[in-house]
């Protein structure tokens, strides 16, 4: 049973939506609705930030490997965590199982701090790859809501203020 993926009306490929994290801010983050249908262990539903508009239709890579966290603010609906993955495509460093970081979520539209040293390569991941060289050679991040239980399950994903710190 395919995830589904709602956004800004009439993008192609699907896209989130722009919306105000509360009505008296003057931030826009990225928001979109989800269904993940459940019994897919696999199922998962997300978005893509990249951080520089692709050149003459290749991924450009930023070096992020001197900073010691990335923080993110979310508010997210309907699973009980999120799984941040780093990627690196067209780099040299190709895995198809990229280094990534699962952290809970309370309640309410937070910050999330991810400790970037804490990033890892899911078991099944091949090739293995070090994490540090995904991080000079970055060129996007996955935000991704997972089958929690493998239960169906509906929600909404809002986005903000992804920092790259130390």
């Amino acid at each position: 049973m395919p995830s589904r993926y709602k956004g800004l009306e009439g993008a192609n490929p699907p896209a989130p939506e722009f919306a105000r994290p509360s009505k008296d801010s003057p931030n826009k983050a990225i928001a979109f609705d989800y269904e993940l249908q459940g019994t897919n262990q696999y199922a998962g539903v997300g978005v893509q930030v990249h951080g520089q508009p692709e050149k003459e239709g290749k991924s450009v890579a930023d070096d992020v490997s001197r900073f010691k966290y990335l923080t993110l603010q979310l508010y997210a609906t309907g699973v009980t965590s999120m799984t941040v993955e780093f990627i690196s495509r067209g780099q040299g460093v190709d895995t198809n199982g990229p280094p990534r970081l699962a952290f809970k979520l309370t309640p309410g539209f937070n910050t999330y701090r991810v400790q970037l040293n804490s990033i890892k390569q899911p078991s099944w991941a091949d090739p293995k790859i070090d994490h540090k060289n995904v991080l000079k050679k970055l060129t996007s991040i996955n935000i991704v809501a997972t089958c929690d239980q493998c239960v169906p399950v509906r929600g909404t994903i809002v986005i903000d203020n992804l920092i790259f710190q130390n």
